[in-house]
């Protein structure tokens, strides 16, 4: 039985370029040929040799560092990411609920969603989802095809608030707000609106 448990703890090289840990989770590798290993920062995670061929992979704290891998005939890259589970977590919930396209990636502690979305109902969901995380860092960008539909959004709510001489209009792959309001009070309003519905609208409005 004991064989048995030990044996499951051993495993090959895993393939693709990155190995996940929990902080204080141990891994266990088998790689038949290796010669040396080293590991960027050990600050994130650390390495063993414990046998020939044979290393022992330990979580510290969330972050992600490098490891490299001299084998008998080659030599290899491994991304290690050390994680408390929140931000698989939150991979999976993103790619489910908002669009499979974006990346989230975990930088010293930091989650980071980065890509490009569709529409603003996805931006929407991305930041009911995200909330008020302190963790988590947003760097995704807008289809510039989906920002005229976006500025004509904003146009109409700034009609249906009386501002009717404020329009925004999609330059680029910004939206930039234009025109003039009566006076300081409508010119926050204005950004409001704007903010509600597309949070990286450049103001550009004119109070008279």
């Amino acid at each position: 039985m004991l064989a048995l448990a030990l044996a499951s703890s051993l495993s090959l090289l895993p393939p693709g370029e990155v190995i996940r840990l929990s902080p204080g989770g141990q891994e266990v590798l088998r790689l038949p040929g290796l010669k040396r290993v080293a590991m960027v920062n050990e600050d994130f995670a650390s390495v063993r040799v414990t046998g020939a061929g044979e290393l022992l992979l330990i979580g510290k704290q969330p972050g992600r560092t490098s490891l490299t891998l001299w084998l008998q005939d080659r030599i290899v890259y491994k991304t290690v990411v050390v994680d408390n589970g929140r931000g698989g977590e939150i991979a999976r919930m993103v790619k489910e609920q908002v669009s499979p396209t974006l990346k989230v990636e975990e930088y010293g502690g930091k989650i980071v969603i980065d890509g490009t979305l569709d529409g603003v109902d996805e931006l929407e969901r991305l930041k009911a989802l995200v909330g008020d995380e302190p963790n988590v860092k947003l760097l995704v960008r807008m289809n510039p095809y989906a920002l005229p539909v976006i500025a004509m959004q904003i146009t109409t709510a700034f009609n249906k608030a009386g501002l009717r001489q404020a329009h925004a209009t999609a330059v680029g792959n910004k939206i930039l707000l234009e025109g003039s309001v009566a006076d300081q009070q409508e010119l926050q309003k204005a950004d409001a609106i704007a903010n509600a519905i597309y949070g990286q609208s450049q103001m550009g409005l004119s109070a008279k």
